[in-house]
């Protein structure tokens, strides 16, 4: 049986961007074939997938988000199937011919049995990374393409897996690095009489963490009520957002808890400060949506003082963001970068 297949140097499959993808594709031909290859004979195609409704159809024109190079992005914010797909194949990520000689390929009549035609190429120093989640993802494909004049074809296809850690060098004037502090009050009323103010301030000593850091803050709580706090809770959340194209805000998002302590509260008519360490978990994913526009990630930090009974509670919140490479180099709290798994939980 005669076919063609990929077979890479780096048999997993994973790679960080600016890598070299080494391989070659594999021909095997049980009689001589009359071969019409235009190289590139192995690329890695860009394409734009996007699940939508019936009544809400993508925009051809504002699909292809992603600047030469790009990745296969989709996006299915209704979450109902029917598929349009724009191929924007004008700018690959990069193909064989780019490190190889061309009379490497073959063309022409080609025997029967087994031939093997090696490729390289470099990907983009700038992309986002693989990506899955409930409501779309980026995914990055080689293929190659065996032409044979006026008969079927000969395909193949692989996924690869592309890491691309946050590096807070290269975004070193968006990040919040001094100190900071909010605050806010609530006054607690009962039956329409007002018992005194509770006032909470939120001091951080920055707003860009990497993972496996530990990020240092101080809660003072001034209680003036009749009423205690019950406790304060400190949640770490990520949400993802889904866009059905980058020329509309409209899509889904879903959210992620990444951490949350507990502290006892504070009693009517006292005060109390808190010094708290929250660990940026090691084993949090973080996505790197560089160059793509439609998905987005925030993380935020929130810090609620929780008030019994039928009260509203207190909430202080900042937006944090979160990295894998710190600026200069490594800090000792740093964890190990990990390879995209599935967001879609």
């Amino acid at each position: 049986m005669s076919n063609c297949i990929i077979r890479l140097d780096n048999y997993e499959g994973q790679y960080y961007p600016g890598d070299p993808i080494i391989g070659k594709v594999i021909c095997s031909f049980n009689t001589s074939k009359n071969i019409r290859v235009a190289v590139p004979a192995a690329q890695v195609q860009p394409k734009h997938h996007q699940s939508q409704s019936n009544h809400d159809a993508a925009d051809p024109e504002s699909a292809a988000q992603f600047p030469s190079p790009e990745p296969d992005a989709s996006s299915s914010p209704s979450g109902r199937a029917a598929t349009s797909t724009v191929d924007s194949s004008a700018g690959s990520v990069a193909s064989v011919n780019s490190n190889e000689p061309s009379d490497k390929y073959p063309s022409g009549q080609i025997g029967s049995g087994r031939h093997e035609y090696p490729f390289t190429f470099q990907l983009s120093h700038h992309l986002p990374s693989t990506y899955q989640g409930h409501y779309g993802g980026v995914t990055f494909t080689l293929k190659v393409k065996v032409d044979i004049p006026f008969k079927f074809d000969f395909t193949d296809s692989m996924q690869i897996t592309v890491a691309s850690p946050v590096n807070f060098n290269l975004i070193k004037d968006k990040l919040q690095l001094k100190p900071i502090c909010y605050s806010t009050d609530k006054t607690v009323c009962c039956w329409c009489c007002a018992s005194g103010p509770i006032t909470m301030e939120v001091h951080l000593e920055k707003e860009a963490f990497v993972v496996g850091e530990v990020a240092k803050l101080r809660v003072d709580i001034d209680n003036m009520s009749n009423e205690r706090v019950e406790s304060v809770l400190v949640n770490l959340i990520m949400k993802i957002k889904s866009k059905v194209s980058a020329s509309t805000d409209r899509g889904k998002s879903n959210r992620e808890l990444l951490a949350i302590n507990s502290y006892t509260g504070v009693a009517a008519h006292s005060q109390r400060s808190y010094d708290l360490n929250l660990e940026i978990p090691q084993s949090a994913q973080v996505p790197n949506f560089d160059q793509c526009k439609l998905f987005s990630q925030e993380t935020k930090l929130e810090v609620t003082a929780v008030i019994p009974e039928c009260l509203t509670n207190m909430k202080a919140v900042s937006y944090v963001t979160l990295g894998h490479i710190p600026i200069d180099g490594f800090s000792e709290n740093q964890g190990d970068f990990l390879m995209p798994t599935d967001f879609s939980l």
